[in-house]
């Protein structure tokens, strides 16, 4: 899993989060993003009627 984090922290968004001139993406939400596998279900997102809509899907027990 690790050189799974290292590539997503060598990636230009990764680098918004924390960032004083972008306060909208906090630090914590990268921390979150990257406990990958620590719940049994995904967000999907699709769009419908032109609004872009996330639902729970159930992926599976871990």
């Amino acid at each position: 899993m690790g050189s799974l984090k290292n590539l997503i922290l060598a990636g230009e968004e990764s680098q918004k989060y924390g960032n004083p001139l972008t306060p909208h993406w906090p630090k914590e939400d990268l921390d979150i993003s990257l406990n990958v596998d620590s719940h049994d279900f995904a967000i999907k997102i699709q769009e419908e009627d032109g609004y872009m809509v996330s639902r729970k899907e159930i992926i599976g027990k871990l």
